[in-house]
């Protein structure tokens, strides 16, 4: 099992940061919104997450190494709390609302999220990276292993609140600063709409994170309940006429 999961992290670490390199050296959507762009393509919440992705899976091989090499107990410990606050925090819930709103939202007007004209600039294959695979990959990823939450439910709430609201103020400092917003749908809402959007967001964020609580959860029960039944003894039929008691 140690050997599968690193091979599926190694695996989904080289993907993501493949896209990267080639987003990076490859893809260039123009002045406005490409990497010669006010923050680059970091001011896109698609990019930091492709990212955040990146350095998970990341962590996740060095901690599967570090299992198989029989590295001191105390550091793999550490090793484990940080790499499961960052999945039960960032990584699973920044990774679902990105590919869900980005769907929603194309699925009313791509126009307001991924232009058309982008298709023939961004390689249908890294759009899917970016905007389906993390889903499938990191529900995979709860499926292989345990993730375990915060004890603090605040502590949890507290980092995706400075997350949400961090990322938030990025995205007035860019408009602020280059009088452009970084996502057209922000062109065709009004003041209030922009506001109900971005808090709306951060409730989005919130919500999916209590999501991958309630499935980390549900996961780890059947897998016990799997375990339970497959590794328990068949249990014998008595003889007729014979009671327990008599036994």
């Amino acid at each position: 099992m140690s050997l599968l999961r690193l091979a599926f992290h190694s695996s989904a670490a080289a993907m993501y940061w493949g896209t990267i390199w080639y987003d990076f050296h490859h893809i260039d959507l123009g002045p406005a919104i490409g990497w010669d762009a006010y923050g680059g393509k970091l001011r896109f919440l698609t990019f930091i997450d492709l990212v955040l992705q990146a350095l998970y899976y990341t962590v996740c091989v060095v901690y599967d190494a570090s299992n198989l090499a029989k590295v001191n107990q105390k550091r793999r410990f550490a090793m484990r709390s940080f790499r499961d606050h960052m999945f039960s925090v960032f990584v699973f819930p920044v990774g679902a609302f990105v590919v869900l709103m980005f769907w929603a939202i194309y699925a009313v007007d791509r126009e307001l999220i991924f232009p058309q004209f982008l298709d023939d600039l961004f390689p249908a294959w890294a759009n899917h990276v970016m905007h389906t695979v993390i889903l499938p990959v990191n529900l995979v990823e709860m499926c292989l292993d345990y993730h375990a939450h915060p004890k603090s439910r605040w502590s949890g709430l507290k980092h995706i609140f400075i997350f949400s609201f961090g990322y938030q103020a990025w995205t007035l400092w860019v408009y602020y600063k280059t009088s452009s917003w970084i996502y057209p749908i922000f062109n065709v809402l009004n003041g209030w709409q922009k506001v109900a959007f971005m808090q709306g967001a951060c409730v989005g964020i919130t919500i999916l994170y209590f999501v991958g609580e309630l499935l980390q959860q549900k996961v780890m029960r059947a897998k016990k309940d799997l375990q339970e039944t497959t590794s328990g003894a068949p249990k014998r039929n008595l003889p007729k006429g014979l009671s327990k008691k008599k036994l």
